[in-house]
C-alpha cells in the first residue's frame, strides 16, 4: 500500500483500490509485525496526480484495519517533502499523523545524519509511538576498496542511533546492494552496541534479495519487509508468497501459510493491470544496479520523468549518467530525496547533451546551469554528507553561493500555521475555519501542489476520488456506464453523447446521473471541429525538440567581439513539455539579456529554469505561478534582439527546381497533422516507443534460438530473392534498350517520378513484380510504372509508361495495372499525373487488350468520372501517344507537351501513309508545336523534359485539393515497442506451421498497444483495435481455421468498425472455414455468410495483408480482391 506501487507504478494507486482490500487485508495479515502504508512520495503524489486526500486515506485504512500496526516513511528533516523544514513543521507532522491512526515511524535521513532525525525521532517519542530509525544501507563493505561505506561506518551510526532515542532500527537497502554476504557481518555489528528489534527493507532490483532474506533470517534480524507477489520483485520488493513458502521448516517460520495469500495476491494481479501505464517499464531484475545504484522508488520515478520530458529513446545514457553523477557528487547516500537530486541532474545534463566526460573539465562546468534541487542541496538544504561534498562539485553548482550554517532546521525561522491558514483562506475566497490543521500542514509542505488540488475538488466537487479507476485513468467511452458510493450514496453515471468541438474549443458531454440528465461544457484545447470519433489513450508524451542553446550547453565563443545587433523581432518563449508554472521571474518591460531566467516550470517533479532565448525586453508574459500549461504553450513574448549571424533567413529552399512549394510540416518541426510525414526519407517515421504502457502486449523477451535463426535465415532468403527480382524489374528493357532511351536526353520512369516528388522523400511503388515471367518474361513491371508520392505535401497518383518494355506499349496486364492504380485514386481521392511515353496497344494481343469491359477503354472512362469528380488529370506527354493512349492527355484537366520526343496522334505516320499516302514526319502530324498552336490538344509547351517535369510541379500547386475532409491521426505516431525486424524469425518456414498472430500485430502498430475485442472467444479470429501512424485503425487477423464462431465473431467486429467509422486492415493466414458433420449442422454456411456480408457491406477503407496461405472461401471473409480492398499486400512467404 505504499513501497510497492511507489517503485512499481509511480505511486498512483488510489485510496479506492486500497480501501477494497482492506478488511481482506486486516483478516490475512494481522500477524504480520506491521503494513506500511503512508508516507514517502504517496503523500504529494495523492495530491498532485490522484486528486485525493492522503490524510482522509489514513483515516478511512485505520477505520477498516484497526487490528494492525500501520507503520510510515518519515523523511526526517524532510518530513515526506523534497527539502528542509523548519523545527515546529516536522513536530506538528508527527503530531497530526498521530491523531490519524499512525503508529511506526521508520525515520531516515538521506545522508544518514541522526542531528537531521532527532526532530523526528523526540516528536515521535513524545506521542508515545514507535520510533524505528533507519541506517540507509550503499556501498560494499565486503571490498577492500570501499574507503567510505565499511562495516565500522554503520557500528558508529548504530551507536549514534540508539543515542538518539530509537525504539528499533532498520537497515534501509532502497537499491537493493545490500547482498546475502553483508547480512551476518552487518546484523553482527549492531548486535555488538545494541539489542534493540533490527528490521530489514529492500527491493529486489538485482532478482537477488529473497536470498539476502533468508541470509538475513539465518543472522537473526526481526523484521524483514515483503509485499503480495503479483507487485513485488524488480523495483518493487522481494515476495511475501515466496518467502513465507521457503521459510516453511525453517526454525525462524514466520508461520504464515502462503496459500492463505492467495485471495491478496489475485485482488493486487486485477488491480495491477489498471495501473499499467504507470509501470516502471522494467521487465526483469538486472544486477546493473550494483553498478548505477538507483533506487527502486526512483527507478520507476526517473523512468516516468524521462517518459514525460520525450527522452526515452537515451533511457540507458540517463541511468549511466546517473552513476556519473553520484560519484560527481562524492558516491553519497541515494534515498529521497537526495537520491531524486541525482536524477533531477542526470536528466538535466542529458536534456542538454552534455557528456559524462564535461564533468571532469572545469570550464564546461562553469557554463552549465544546475536544475534548483541540485543548488539546494550543495548549499547543505538537505544537510551534508559525513565525508563531505567534493570541492569541485560544490564550486560547480553554487558558483560562489555560501552555503547554510549547521543544520538546515536549527537556523530557519518557525514556521506560523495561523498566517498560512488566512493566506489560503485569501488565496482560494474560503473562509479560514473551512481549513483543518492537515489542510494547513499540506500548505505549508507542499503550497503549490495543496491550492491545485484544493481548486480541482472545490471545482469538480469532492466526489473524484471515489470514481471507478479505469474511468478515473482513461476516461469513458459513449454508451459506458459507471457505479460508484460517496459516503453512502450510490451513483450511476452514464455517459450519453459527446458533442462536437465548436469554434471556442469547447465540446458539450451529456450525462445521465441517477436517471437525470446532466450536461457539461468541457475545454478540447486540441480538439478539431466536428465530433469526436473515438475515445483519447493518455496523453503521449511529446516528441522533443532540440535544446534551444543556453549557457547551459553553449559553447565557446570564437572570437572576442560580440555579433551585432542589427535588429529586432517578436520571439515566443514556449513550453517545451507540459508543465506546472512555480514561480514567474520577469515582468512586461523588464530588460533581459540572452541565458537570463525567465520563469521557473515544474514537470514530474523536475523544476527547470526556462532562460532567454536572445536579449531583449519582455512585451508579455502570458501565465502566472500555479497555472498548468501544455507543450507549445506560450509563455512570455519577448522582443527580442536580432543578431548579424541570426540575419540570413533558415528558410529551406530548393535549388532542384525553384518554386513556391507547400509543406505540411507542422511549426515548430512537429509532425505534419495529417500524418504526410510518413513520406520522409531518412526521418524516424514516429517517436521512439517510450516503452510499454496500457494496452501493449506482453511477452517473454524472444528468445535467439536455433529455430529462430533458421526462420531469420530462411526468410532472409526469400527477402534476398525478393530483391533481386525487383532489381531485374527495375532495369526496364535492359541494358541496350535504356541506353537508347538516354540517347534521346531522356528519364527512365523512375526517375521522372522521382524529379516530381518533393524533394527529400520517397516514392511508393505499386506491383512492381506485375507480368512477372509473362510475355516472354521480359515485359517488367507490365511496362509501366504505378505508385504513390508527395507533391506539395500532398500524396498523388502516379502512372508513368516505362518506353524501354516494348517502347511502352499496353499488354493485358498493363491495361489491368493502369485501371487498378485510378480505382486507388478514386477510393483514396488522389490526384493522378499521367507521365506518357507509349505506342498504344500491342497489336498482337489487341485481342486481351480492347473488348471487354475492364480493358483499354476503361481507362479513359475512368478519367473522364475521376476529373468529373474533382480529382485533377494532369498528364505530361514525354515521348510517344500514339493510337487510344492519345485520349490520356486530351481527356486531362491540363496536359504538358514536351518539344522535339512528345507527340500525341491516334496514327503514326507510317500508318498515315499506309492509309492515305500522305508522309509526314512525327513532329508534323502531332508534335509539341503542333498540339500547343494549333490543335490546342496540349495545354502547355515544355523546351525539355526537366521542363516539363517542373511544370508538372506547377500544375499540382494550383490543381487544388481533391481530398474531402480526412480523419487526422487521433495519437502521435510511435513506433512499435517490439522489434519488426523480428517478423523474419518469427514467419515459420512452412504456412501449415503455426504463427501467433499477436506477435505479428505487436510488431506493426503504435507501441505495440492492441486492444482486443472478445479475446477468450473464438481464438481463431483476433480482432481488435490499434493505431498505425497514429490512424485507428480495426485489425481482423487469422489466427487458425474459421470455425462458426469465429465469423460470428469477425462480423460483429467488422459492423462495429463501420458504425464507428474505424478503417480495417485484414491480416490474411487462412485455410478457408471448418468442414464436417458438425460444422455444417453447426450452420457454417450462414455464420460465413455473415462475416462475408459484413465485409462487403463495410463502408470504410479495407486494407488486405497476406502473411501466410489465402485459401478457400476463407479469403472472401478475410477481405479478399473481390471485396475491394483499396490494397492488397502480399508477403514474401505468401500463398
Amino acid at each position: 500500500m505504499r513501497d510497492a506501487h511507489q517503485s512499481l507504478l509511480a505511486t498512483r494507486v488510489r485510496t479506492l483500490d486500497m480501501l477494497n482490500v482492506a478488511d481482506e487485508t486486516s483478516k490475512l495479515l494481522h500477524k504480520c509485525f506491521s503494513i506500511e502504508n503512508w508516507g514517502g512520495a504517496t503523500f504529494d503524489v495523492a495530491f498532485r496526480f490522484n486528486h485525493e486526500d492522503p490524510w482522509e486515506r489514513l483515516r478511512l485504512l485505520r477505520e477498516k484495519m484497526p487490528n494492525v500496526c500501520f507503520q510510515m516513511l518519515l523523511r526526517g528533516a524532510n518530513a515526506v517533502g523534497y527539502t528542509s523544514y523548519p523545527d515546529n513543521v516536522v513536530e506538528e507532522f508527527v503530531r497530526l499523523a498521530c491523531k490519524n491512526g499512525m503508529d511506526i515511524f521508520r525515520i531516515f535521513d538521506c545522508f544518514n545524519d541522526v542531528a537531521q532525525m532527532q526532530v523526528a525521532i523526540d516528536a515521535v517519542r513524545k506521542h508515545n509511538k514507535v520510533a524505528n530509525v533507519a541506517l540507509c544501507f550503499t556501498g560494499d563493505f565486503l571490498s577492500q576498496e570501499e574507503k567510505i561505506y565499511t562495516l565500522d561506518y554503520y557500528t558508529q551510526l548504530a551507536k549514534q542511533c540508539v543515542a538518539a532515542g530509537a525504539h528499533m532500527l532498520t537497515i534501509k537497502d532502497m537499491a537493493g546492494l545490500l547482498r546475502p554476504g553483508h547480512a551476518g557481518p552487518l546484523v553482527n555489528a549492531i548486535r555488538s552496541v545494541t539489542d534493540l528489534p533490527v528490521h530489514f527493507h529492500t527491493h529486489n532490483t538485482s532478482s537477488a534479495q529473497l536470498a539476502t532474506l533468508h541470509a538475513m533470517a539465518d543472522a537473526g534480524c526481526d523484521i524483514v519487509d515483503a509485499c503480495m507477489a503479483s507487485v513485488a520483485d524488480t523495483t518493487s520488493q522481494p515476495s511475501l508468497n515466496a518467502f513465507c513458502a521457503t521459510m516453511k521448516g525453517h526454525p525462524r517460520d514466520p508461520q504464515i501459510d502462503f496459500r492463505s495469500l492467495e485471495p491478496l495476491d489475485n485482488y493486487w494481479m486485477r488491480i495491477r493491470e489498471l495501473y499499467k501505464i504507470y509501470e516502471s517499464g522494467m521487465l526483469a531484475g538486472s544486477a546493473s544496479v550494483y553498478h548505477h545504484q538507483i533506487p527502486g522508488g526512483q527507478y520507476s520515478n526517473l523512468y516516468a520523468q524521462c517518459k514525460a520530458l520525450g527522452i526515452m529513446g537515451r533511457w540507458e545514457e540517463c541511468i549511466e549518467m546517473y552513476h556519473e553523477v553520484n560519484m560527481f557528487c562524492g558516491d553519497i547516500v541515494k534515498v529521497t530525496p537526495s537520491s531524486k537530486v541525482v536524477g533531477d541532474i542526470a536528466l538535466m545534463l542529458v536534456l542538454n547533451n552534455v557528456q559524462p566526460h564535461d564533468l571532469k573539465d572545469p570550464e564546461k562546468l562553469k557554463s552549465i546551469r544546475w536544475p534548483g534541487s541540485a543548488v539546494d542541496m550543495a548549499q547543505g538544504g538537505l544537510g551534508t554528507p559525513h565525508h563531505g561534498f567534493p570541492q569541485v562539485m560544490l564550486d560547480a553548482i553554487l558558483k560562489g553561493k555560501p552555503r547554510l550554517p549547521g543544520r538546515p532546521g536549527a537556523t530557519m525561522e518557525p514556521a506560523s500555521f495561523e498566517q498560512m491558514r488566512q493566506k489560503l483562506a485569501k488565496d482560494l475566497d474560503c473562509e479560514p475555519s473551512s481549513f483543518s490543521d492537515e489542510d494547513v500542514i499540506s500548505g505549508v509542505l507542499y503550497p503549490a501542489v495543496w491550492k491545485a488540488f484544493k481548486k480541482h475538488e472545490l471545482k469538480y466537487s469532492d466526489s473524484v476520488p471515489w470514481m471507478p479507476t479505469s474511468a478515473f485513468t482513461y476516461g469513458m467511452e459513449v454508451g459506458e456506464e459507471i457505479d460508484f458510493s460517496i459516503k453512502s450514496s450510490a451513483m450511476k453515471v452514464k455517459l450519453e453523447n459527446i458533442g462536437d468541438c465548436d469554434a471556442s474549443k469547447m465540446r458539450t458531454l451529456q450525462f445521465s446521473v441517477n436517471g437525470k440528465q446532466v450536461s457539461v461544457k468541457q475545454e478540447d484545447p486540441h480538439g478539431k471541429s466536428g465530433p469526436l470519433s473515438a475515445k483519447a489513450a493518455p496523453k503521449a508524451a511529446p516528441k522533443p525538440s532540440a535544446p534551444a542553446p543556453s549557457p547551459a550547453t553553449a559553447p565557446s565563443p570564437q572570437s572576442t567581439s560580440p555579433p551585432k545587433v542589427i535588429g529586432k523581432e517578436e520571439r515566443s518563449v514556449r513550453a517545451q513539455l507540459g508543465s506546472t508554472v512555480v514561480q514567474v521571474l520577469v515582468k512586461e518591460g523588464d530588460v533581459v539579456a540572452a541565458g537570463d531566467p525567465l520563469l521557473v516550470l515544474s514537470a514530474m517533479k523536475l523544476e527547470t529554469e526556462v532562460l532567454a532565448p536572445a536579449g531583449g525586453s519582455v512585451v508579455s508574459v502570458k501565465v502566472a505561478a500555479e497555472d498548468t500549461v501544455d507543450a507549445g504553450e506560450v509563455l512570455i513574448v519577448l522582443d527580442a534582439e536580432v543578431l548579424e549571424s541570426e540575419g540570413a533567413s533558415t528558410a529551406t529552399i530548393h535549388e532542384v527546381l525553384a518554386e513556391v512549394t507547400r509543406s505540411r510540416r507542422g511549426a515548430f518541426g512537429e509532425a505534419a497533422a495529417d500524418g504526410s510525414d510518413i513520406w520522409l526519407e531518412g526521418d524516424e517515421l514516429a517517436k521512439p516507443c517510450a516503452g510499454r504502457s496500457v494496452g501493449s502486449l506482453a511477452f517473454p523477451a524472444m528468445k535467439s534460438d536455433a529455430t529462430f535463426a533458421m526462420r531469420t535465415a530462411r526468410n532472409q532468403a526469400l527477402v534476398e530473392e525478393l530483391n533481386q527480382r525487383l532489381a531485374v524489374a527495375y532495369g526496364g528493357g535492359g541494358e541496350k534498350a535504356v541506353k537508347t532511351h538516354r540517347s534521346r536526353k531522356k528519364l527512365l520512369a523512375r526517375e521522372r517520378i522521382q524529379a516530381i516528388v518533393d524533394p527529400g522523400t520517397d516514392f511508393m511503388e505499386l506491383s512492381p513484380l506485375a507480368a512477372y515471367e509473362m510475355y516472354g518474361g521480359n515485359v517488367h513491371s507490365s511496362g509501366v510504372v504505378t505508385g504513390i508520392g508527395l507533391v506539395h505535401g500532398s500524396e498523388v497518383l502516379f502512372v508513368a509508361n516505362d518506353a524501354t518494355v516494348k517502347g511502352g506499349t499496353y499488354h493485358p496486364l498493363t491495361v489491368k495495372k493502369h485501371v487498378r492504380a485510378q480505382a486507388i485514386a478514386r477510393e483514396n481521392r488522389l490526384p493522378c499525373v499521367y507521365l506518357v511515353d507509349s505506342g498504344g496497344a500491342f497489336l498482337p494481343l489487341q485481342d486481351e487488350i480492347f473488348p471487354d469491359e475492364n480493358h483499354f477503354g476503361k481507362i479513359f472512362y475512368n478519367q473522364a468520372n475521376l476529373s468529373g469528380q474533382g480529382i485533377p488529370q494532369i498528364s505530361a506527354v514525354l515521348g510517344s501517344c500514339t493510337a487510344g493512349g492519345a485520349y490520356v492527355p486530351a481527356m486531362s484537366d491540363e496536359s504538358i507537351i514536351v518539344k522535339g520526343n512528345g507527340t500525341i496522334f491516334l496514327a503514326g505516320p507510317p500508318l498515315v501513309k499506309a492509309a492515305t499516302g500522305e508522309e509526314v514526319t512525327a513532329e508534323e502530324l502531332g508534335g509539341a508545336e503542333v498540339h500547343t498552336v494549333k490543335s490546342g490538344v496540349a495545354d502547355h509547351f515544355a523546351e525539355d523534359e526537366p521542363d516539363a517535369l517542373r511544370q508538372v510541379r506547377e500544375l499540382m500547386l494550383h490543381a487544388g485539393n481533391a481530398k474531402s475532409p480526412a480523419a487526422s491521426p487521433q495519437l502521435e505516431p510511435e513506433l512499435p515497442f517490439y522489434d519488426p525486424a523480428e517478423l523474419q524469425g518469427i514467419v515459420p518456414e512452412e504456412n501449415s506451421k503455426k504463427m501467433d498472430i499477436h506477435q505479428i500485430i505487436a510488431r506493426m502498430v503504435d507501441g505495440s498497444r492492441f486492444k482486443e475485442f472478445k479475446s477468450r472467444y473464438a481464438t481463431t479470429l483476433v480482432c481488435g483495435f490499434a493505431h498505425i501512424h497514429g490512424y485507428p485503425v480495426g485489425i481482423v487477423a487469422n489466427n487458425g481455421i474459421l470455425f462458426g464462431e469465429s465469423a460470428q465473431k469477425g462480423a460483429h467486429f467488422v459492423q462495429m468498425c463501420s458504425q464507428r467509422q474505424v478503417p480495417l486492415l485484414f491480416l490474411q493466414n487462412i485455410t478457408g472455414f471448418m468442414v464436417g458433420k458438425a460444422s455444417e449442422n453447426g450452420g457454417i454456411a450462414k455464420d460465413g455468410a455473415k462475416m462475408v456480408n459484413a465485409v462487403a457491406c463495410a463502408a470504410v477503407p479495407k486494407l488486405t495483408v497476406i502473411i501466410g496461405g489465402s485459401h478457400g472461401a476463407g479469403t472472401y471473409a478475410m477481405c479478399g480482391r473481390a471485396y475491394h480492398p483499396r490494397f492488397m499486400f502480399a508477403w514474401p512467404n505468401a500463398k
